[in-house]
């Protein structure tokens, strides 16, 4: 048989990958997995910080004094970008994440040290 005669039988369009049935198929498998490195990125991030006194060397995970910081880790899917973000929720302080991750000082309002 030749290609010829198997053209007309043959639906060549359906065996692209931009037919909708298998966008869609593709695009929820991205998701499942985009939501499952979330969840193994933020797993990682928790599990690095460490309960210490004090301030975390520089490069290293930030320490957990309370456990706030670990409980307060969240990821989310954006549907917009096709990516995932993973991090801190807000915080009472929006410094305090930054200060976490680069280092550095802030005072608390309403803390008084030594209390």
């Amino acid at each position: 048989m030749t290609v010829t005669a198997l053209a007309p039988k043959l639906k060549i369009k359906q065996m692209f990958f931009d037919s909708p049935a298998v966008m869609r198929r593709v695009d929820k498998a991205r998701r499942r997995v985009l939501t499952r490195q979330g969840a193994l990125v933020r797993q990682v991030a928790r599990r690095s910080m460490r309960r210490r006194k004090g301030p975390s060397p520089p490069g290293k995970p930030p320490h957990a004094h309370r456990g706030d910081l670990r409980r307060m880790m969240f990821f989310v899917y954006d549907s917009d970008t096709d990516t995932v973000v993973v991090g801190p929720m807000a915080y009472d302080s929006r410094a305090v994440p930054g200060i976490l991750e680069h280092g550095g000082t802030v005072r608390l309002p309403g803390f008084t040290p030594g209390r």
